[in-house]
């Protein structure tokens, strides 16, 4: 049996291949953009962590463990990543 519903408006329909080339392809595509977000990840992380401290120092708290600083850019962080993925949803 064949179902073939028409598109939705707008949507253009495209070919699939899977051949072993394509497949290597996408998936040095993954490895790339896993990297890529790692590395952006990073930066974000270290650069919350330099304002929580430069943050820490303006308001004269000179001795802050950095365990406590470590955990408040880690919630910042993940605060920053939970909010984007609400305000995407839309």
């Amino acid at each position: 049996m064949k179902f073939d519903k028409p598109l939705p408006e707008g949507v253009i329909k495209t070919k699939q291949s899977n051949t072993l080339l394509d497949t290597i392809s996408r998936l040095i595509l993954i490895i790339i953009a896993g990297f890529v977000l790692l590395i952006t990840g990073i930066i974000f992380f270290v650069g919350t962590l330099w304002m929580i401290k430069l943050g820490a120092y303006i308001s004269g708290y000179t001795d802050i463990p950095v365990n406590s600083l470590i955990l408040a850019a880690s919630i910042v962080s993940a605060a920053a990543i939970i909010g984007s993925s609400f305000q995407n949803k839309g």
